[in-house]
């Protein structure tokens, strides 16, 4: 798996957790997803794949992605 498909599934377990913290599935199949989408991000640290800022950058524009489903405000300096 090259660094971009990593980077890609990284992209869809992050929507996935965040699309489950708002969901109604019961409390231990969100907190699966989650727990899996931060075991993920967290070997892409390890290994030298992302660093924080550009892990960070995903999370925002993947947040942002997924707002608009869940009611989450945008991540702007207008919106702090």
């Amino acid at each position: 798996m090259d660094r971009q498909e990593q980077l890609r599934a990284l992209r869809r377990h992050v929507r996935a957790a965040v699309e489950a913290r708002f969901s109604t599935a019961p409390l231990a199949e969100r907190a699966r997803i989650v727990a899996f989408a931060d075991g993920y991000m967290q070997a892409l640290l390890d290994r030298g794949i992302v660093d924080r800022v550009e892990l960070l950058d995903l999370l925002a524009e993947e947040r942002e992605r997924v707002a608009p489903r869940t009611g989450l405000l945008p991540l702007t300096p207008e919106a702090a």
